[in-house]
């Protein structure tokens, strides 16, 4: 028998019924037009082929392929017909979502998206870390008469994109030590259709690459709502939902041309296996609204090229901290 491999170029499209491939390659099981039909009596689910992606040499990352969305391909066999390979998906605007019971749409039943990745419904923010409160898997597709790009994409509906929940919430009159505050910018969204990348996950994940003139931006952001983006000028938010931990094994170095500032509601905390320098240009000022102690081990020393003062009532330089001292003996005349 002569097969038809690398003779003939036979297309087909088709629908993604079951993307869980026991070999984990990324093969799709589809209905193809024209060679299953949609009585799934006569060829259910499980009995479909196995379509192999075609994966661009240029992008290793795993298939966005769900259940329920449109594919072209050939067949690498030709005529014979054995062996569906996918080279894409067809984007469009989806009118009606068929039953899970009928073929060319995704089979998946309740029980089955249970299990399914979901995107959050909301996220509360309090002290601590983020609630995350998780919404329903949903058969695909999950939003009819409206493009299957992303909304960011299109810049569309984008109050209900995390990028509404971002500029809902940001930090604002963030007080610094001394007179001063600082606010959280907002994010400078602005896309324009064609030009925003983007990626976004079944979970609620999102990777943007914006080249919208002006607006051009770097979005990572995680379904908690913690954040990293780089806004047109070069501004770079970071903002952690949860807590946050930067381990360095060697050195770090940090400079900065401006000021810097450090505020927390709660305790800050440095500690140093060796020495600890500070070194002021001016003024070293020290505010608390409670008590200041030092202690040292070995010895304390303070020295000044101006005057000193020292004011306390009481003050007391000799004896344990809040120790009382005696009366001085009142000393007579000679």
């Amino acid at each position: 028998m002569q097969h038809d491999l690398g003779n003939q170029m036979v297309w087909w499209t088709g629908v993604v019924e079951s993307r869980q491939d026991p070999l984990k390659v990324g093969r799709c099981q589809v209905r193809i037009a024209g060679a299953h039909d949609e009585n799934k009596s006569t060829f259910p689910t499980d009995h479909l082929p196995w379509a192999q992606p075609l994966i661009p040499l240029n992008d290793s990352a795993s298939l966005q392929i769900k259940e329920g969305d449109y594919v072209v391909g050939f067949y690498f066999d030709g005529h014979d017909s054995q062996v569906p390979i996918i080279i894409g998906i067809l984007p469009g605007i989806p009118k009606e979502l068929g039953p899970s019971s009928v073929g060319f749409s995704d089979p998946r039943t309740n029980i089955e998206l249970q299990s399914a990745p979901k995107a959050p419904e909301s996220l509360v923010s309090s002290i601590g870390p983020v609630t995350i409160i998780e919404g329903v898997a949903t058969r695909n597709p999950s939003r009819l008469n409206e493009p299957t790009f992303s909304r960011l994409a299109r810049n569309e509906k984008i109050s209900d994109t995390p990028i509404g929940g971002k500029k809902n919430s940001i930090s604002v009159a963030v007080p610094t030590a001394g007179p001063g505050t600082w606010s959280e910018p907002a994010t400078p969204y602005a896309a324009v259709y064609p030009y925003n990348r983007v990626m976004e996950t079944e979970s609620g994940h999102i990777l943007e690459f914006d080249d919208t003139p002006g607006a051009e931006r770097i979005h990572i952001y995680h379904r908690s709502g913690t954040s990293e983006e780089t806004h047109p000028d070069g501004t770079k938010v970071i903002r952690v939902n949860a807590n946050a931990y930067e381990i360095v094994l060697s050195d770090k170095n940090v400079y900065v041309k401006g000021d810097l500032n450090f505020t927390a509601v709660g305790d800050i905390n440095i500690k140093a296996g060796m020495s600890v320098n500070i070194e002021a240009g001016l003024d070293i000022v020290l505010n608390a609204l409670g008590s200041v102690i030092t202690q040292a081990a070995v010895s304390e020393s303070h020295t000044t090229e101006g005057p000193m003062s020292l004011t306390g009532i009481p003050m007391n330089l000799n004896g344990p901290p809040g120790a009382i001292l005696p009366p001085p003996i009142p000393v007579t005349g000679v």
